[in-house]
């Protein structure tokens, strides 16, 4: 019997965003033969993939929902597109405009997670935010080709961020297990 599975926690962009940026997957799955990037809705992670034992999910998301409801919307502007080009799996991605109160709000949550047992080698404090659009089993050769003309393409988009996503991997594709809301100033 499995005990624990595997997580993360992230922003998940808005139906109007996330249709965009699914729209720009399904393009690389089609020229590029990237196709991994659709098992994951548009998001930009917060705390990569963990390991987490069932029986302590529910403290964990009790946890999670007092440290969210503490702390205000924020805005996030998405403009145009960057890459990791790492040797062996590059990366393409939609920028995220620096955003201070991001990158505290990161800090905040590892500092969280740090207190409820996670390691600090699992809780990094290096923040890049960004929005994945290939990754994976994007091959080097394909890379090149597609980074030419997306390093050059523009994308926009802007949007509120008033809830945070516990995600779930089912074996295939990354599924929203649990929703927590941020506080509204207004």
């Amino acid at each position: 019997m499995q005990t624990e599975s595997l997580y993360f926690i992230a922003i998940l962009a808005p139906l109007a965003v996330a249709e965009q940026v699914t729209a720009i997957k399904n393009e690389f799955a089609q020229r590029f033969e990237s196709r991994h990037g659709l098992k994951l809705p548009p998001h930009i992670t917060l705390q990569p993939p963990f390991n987490y034992h069932f029986d302590k999910l529910e403290a964990l998301k009790n946890a999670l929902s007092l440290h969210f409801k503490q702390h205000s919307y924020i805005r996030v502007v998405l403009n145009d597109f960057g890459c990791f080009a790492k040797r062996r799996n590059p990366v393409i991605f939609i920028k995220l405009q620096e955003n201070h109160f991001l990158q505290a709000f990161h800090h905040e949550l590892m500092r969280m997670l740090r207190e409820t047992g996670f390691p600090n080698i699992k809780t990094s404090l290096e923040f890049h935010p960004h929005m994945t659009i290939a990754h994976r089993d994007l091959s080097r050769p394909k890379f090149r080709e597609a980074w030419s003309e997306f390093k050059h393409r523009t994308f926009y988009a802007e949007f509120e961020v008033s809830a945070i996503h516990l995600l779930q991997h089912d074996g295939k594709f990354w599924i929203p297990v649990a929703e927590f809301s941020l506080w509204n100033e207004c």
